[in-house]
């Protein structure tokens, strides 16, 4: 760590359900943080959370001034990402520091990066995995792309936002890289899984197979050791709950990246299962009723209700699936 004094100032760009968990865990933490968002009724739900916000971009960039450097978290859609980013080239000074938290393609992160260094402006990117604690609130499992003088200069951000789960996984890209791959494997597991626990279906009644109890053998019993058992045991158990998930189904952000791996490199596995995942809204079948619930459970929002409670506009960004 260094021994410089450390940035207690933070702008937090998109005041969404993720941008509005990072910036309570860093207030929680000690941090002054000043939110915006273009829309107000994402301020007023920012501001109910106890966060300070601002009407303007410039606006919250200036009540940081004195900060050295500035560190500005953008947890937006990577849609408004270039425009936000250039309002902010405009604003910021060199060794001034923007944290970009979206589902971006890390191609497009590179870029941004090396058109800010031009100008001394550093770019961290980060991919996030959102963690939904026990009694709710979340954590955060972070994989950090940055030069290794800029990561020292945001790990007393970033290790407030996750119980140990941060690390540098590279230079800047490598992070939303990382985590693009994350996805990639995590729709194969969750579509594998959804067929298996599909095939036990079949002979539920003949058989009178405990479905629950079978899952938990997965873990117990075998090779596959991950939460996502515990969570789909879980929605099986309580009454009703199958029938309750939502099949609403929006284009992911993170669909164009795992059509780049589905194209650059040779992955059968992944490629069956981002079909699989594009179809989710058209085959209403037992599997895609359980790769949905999977998917929910990831991000905390397990039912329809949860789902729109969440929903937000422009910079309102959530933890895409």
């Amino acid at each position: 760590m260094s021994s410089k004094k450390q940035t207690s100032t933070l702008v937090v760009v998109g005041l969404g359900e993720i941008g509005i968990s990072i910036g309570s865990l860093l207030r929680r933490s000690g941090f002054k943080v000043i939110g915006f968002d273009i829309e107000e009724e994402a301020r007023v739900r920012a501001q109910k959370k106890g966060l300070e916000s601002s009407t303007s971009l410039k606006g919250a960039i200036q009540a940081c001034e004195g900060s050295t450097p500035r560190i500005i978290w953008l947890a937006l859609t990577s849609d408004v990402l270039d425009r936000v980013v250039e309002e902010l080239r405009i604003m910021l000074t060199p060794g001034d520091i923007i944290i970009d938290g979206s589902n971006s393609f890390f191609k497009e992160t590179v870029r941004r990066h090396d058109d800010l260094l031009i100008y001394g402006i550093n770019y961290v990117d980060v991919g996030l995995t959102k963690h939904i604690k026990a009694g709710g609130g979340a954590l955060f499992e972070l994989s950090v792309g940055c030069d290794k003088r800029v990561f020292v200069m945001v790990e007393h951000v970033l290790q407030r936002l996750t119980s140990d789960g941060y690390v540098r996984v590279g230079e800047t890209g490598s992070g939303h890289l990382v985590k693009m791959v994350q996805h990639a494997v995590e729709y194969g597991v969750t579509t594998a899984l959804a067929e298996g626990v599909s095939i036990l279906e079949n002979y539920k009644d003949g058989l009178e197979v405990d479905v629950p109890s079978a899952i938990t053998t997965f873990k117990t019993g075998g090779l596959i050791s991950h939460r996502v058992l515990d969570w789909l045991a879980e929605t099986y158990k309580t009454k009703g709950r199958l029938s309750k998930i939502s099949l609403k189904h929006a284009k992911p952000e993170t669909e164009m990246e795992i059509g780049y791996i589905i194209k650059e490199h040779p992955t059968k596995v992944l490629e069956a299962a981002s079909f699989h995942r594009q179809k989710l809204h058209l085959d209403v079948s037992a599997i895609t009723i359980l790769v949905r619930a999977m998917q929910n459970q990831f991000s905390g929002r397990r039912t329809l209700h949860h789902i729109k409670e969440s929903e937000g506009t422009w910079g309102s960004a959530t933890d895409k699936d």
